[in-house]
């Protein structure tokens, strides 16, 4: 009888048996294995057989006696049973990602097999599971981190197992949180957000007009984009991206108006006692309207139009008002710096302009006036003599004295406001001639022309 017998190595389609000679004589070894369906058998002179063209993952009972000379004369039986090694798995995929899990699925391999054991690790700890179905859905993983997974049918000893198939992917990455519009300029939208749960290895940031893609990658946790177009609305797209370079995120979306420009020449073109009229010129890039806003210093009023002029009424005469001027963008908030200018009304013609007092070298002149602060001049002219005597007041009287005796003189009393830039319409008070004698007389001695 063969001692000894022992499976020394096998694969999934054969078994190699070896065994120690018996005492004694013998002229060969008859060898039999059994599928528990069909029986196989063979006769070797050595000490070992390789039996093979068996099945993967079946359980084989195999036989060994030595035999002597005459070819019949046996020695009882040595037996052992082994499984052949379970097939490798076929197609390993990778059939579902998310952030938190892996979907495998395979397909059978050739022969038995009893269940499938699956291993994973992030390359510090190591996992495993057991499953008879060909997939699995391996869950609580970490976003952003890269796995190596591991698949091997095993035979029903629950011990012989297939070569190992792997595979390798990434978790998706966690979306990026607390997407922010930190800062907006003409030219540039800044945004910021908060690290993702998990790994990443950079951040991916598109933006577009809805004509033009402008895409670029960071490490940062935020971004200052530029070169962008005064007055138009931009989506911006942030995605975290795993160390692959190519899982990414879902996508985190938020849009902002870049500013839009700032008006240019701000000009006044007509003033008149009650409005204000001004015009300017569109700036660079989109706007959807402009916004202007008026103060006398205690009260503010605005408007809102669509063309690059207004003329602003219902003013007071003679008040300096502040005008300031905004283009906005489309989403009604978003607006330019301030262009701003500032000027008075015309102010209102001075009423009931009387000499209350004439003597040989002096005029007194009185008048009314309503509206703004004002001042006023008085002009005391002699065409023939090319004489004149301008007085500047803030009442409303003045005494212009130095005159020559005896002239015609012509009187203009007029209301300035501000610096002399926007003057009422001369008003003539009196055209007079007046005979001055030698010895001052009375001034109801004389005699007028």
């Amino acid at each position: 009888m063969v001692e000894s017998l022992n499976v020394k190595g096998k694969t999934t389609s054969s078994i190699y048996l070896n065994w120690a000679k018996p005492e004694g004589n013998n002229s060969f070894y008859r060898v039999k294995w059994t599928d528990g369906f069909h029986t196989w058998n063979d006769s070797v002179t050595e000490t070992s057989i390789n039996v093979t063209r068996l099945t993967p993952g079946v359980n084989y009972s195999l036989t060994v006696q030595s035999v002597a000379g005459d070819n019949k004369t046996d020695s009882d039986v040595t037996q052992i049973s082994s499984y052949t090694r379970p097939g490798i798995v076929l197609n390993l995929n990778l059939t579902e990602i998310t952030t938190s899990s892996i979907y495998l699925n395979w397909t059978k391999p050739e022969g038995n097999n009893s269940f499938y054991r699956v291993k994973w690790t992030d390359g510090f700890y190591t996992w495993n599971d057991s499953v008879t179905e060909t997939s699995i859905n391996v869950t609580k993983l970490t976003p952003g981190v890269n796995y190596s997974l591991t698949v091997q049918s095993v035979a029903e000893d629950n011990r012989t197992d297939s070569d190992v198939t792997q595979i390798s992917s990434y978790t998706r990455p966690g979306i990026v949180l607390n997407l922010t519009v930190a800062a907006v300029t003409t030219s540039s939208i800044l945004l910021t957000w908060n690290q993702p749960e998990g790994n990443n290895s950079f951040y991916r940031v598109k933006w577009t007009d809805g004509l033009y893609i402008g895409n670029d990658s960071v490490a940062e946790t935020s971004i200052n984009v530029t070169k962008l177009t005064p007055g138009v609305n931009y989506s911006l797209t942030v995605q975290s991206v795993a160390g692959d370079n190519r899982t990414d995120s879902d996508v985190m979306q938020i849009s902002s108006y870049t500013r839009p420009g700032i008006v240019l020449n701000l000009n006044l073109t007509e003033i008149t006692t009650s409005s204000i009229y001004l015009n300017w010129t569109k700036p660079e890039g989109n706007n959807s309207f402009y916004r202007v806003k008026w103060t006398d210093g205690f009260y503010t009023w605005n408007d809102s139009v669509a063309e690059t002029s207004i003329n602003v009424t219902k003013l007071t005469p003679g008040v300096n008002y502040s005008l300031t001027v905004q283009s906005v963008a489309g989403d009604n908030r978003t607006d330019s710096d301030v262009t701003q200018i500032s000027s008075y009304t015309k102010p209102d013609r001075p009423g009931n302009v009387t000499a209350t007092w004439r003597g040989t070298t002096s005029l007194t002149v009185t008048w009314t006036h309503s509206g703004g602060k004002t001042f006023f001049t008085v002009d005391v002219s002699n065409d023939r003599l090319a004489y004149r005597n301008v007085s500047r007041t803030a009442g409303t009287s003045a005494n212009v004295t130095g005159l020559a005796p005896g002239k015609v003189f012509n009187v203009t009393v007029t209301a300035v406001a501000g610096s002399l830039e926007h003057a009422s319409d001369v008003f003539l008070f009196a055209t007079c001639e007046f005979r001055l004698y030698l010895y001052s007389p009375p001034p109801d001695h004389d005699v007028f022309v």
